[in-house]
């Protein structure tokens, strides 16, 4: 639960739960690639998608839930950053 402020930057999360948590995505001996590519344009990702150069790896379910990509022609994973 998040303590409002007259300042939003003031504002305190008294959840003790973490909003990310490592559990969303399995074990860390799950994930066997260790390239990661994080963009912060879309675009590039649905360009991406469209060109069949990136497929669907997997979801990360948590309070913002993402999706990890792979690279189909390399062992390389991609997020929206």
């Amino acid at each position: 639960m998040i303590k409002k402020d007259k300042f939003p930057i003031l504002e305190i999360d008294t959840s003790k739960e973490a909003v990310v948590e490592p559990q969303a995505i399995g074990s860390l001996n799950s994930v066997e690639y260790d390239k990661l590519v994080i963009t912060f344009f879309k675009e590039a990702i649905d360009r991406l998608k469209t060109k069949n150069k990136i497929s669907e790896y997997r979801l990360v379910r948590c309070e913002n839930p993402y999706m990890i990509y792979k690279f189909n022609d390399s062992d390389v994973l991609l997020i929206l950053g």
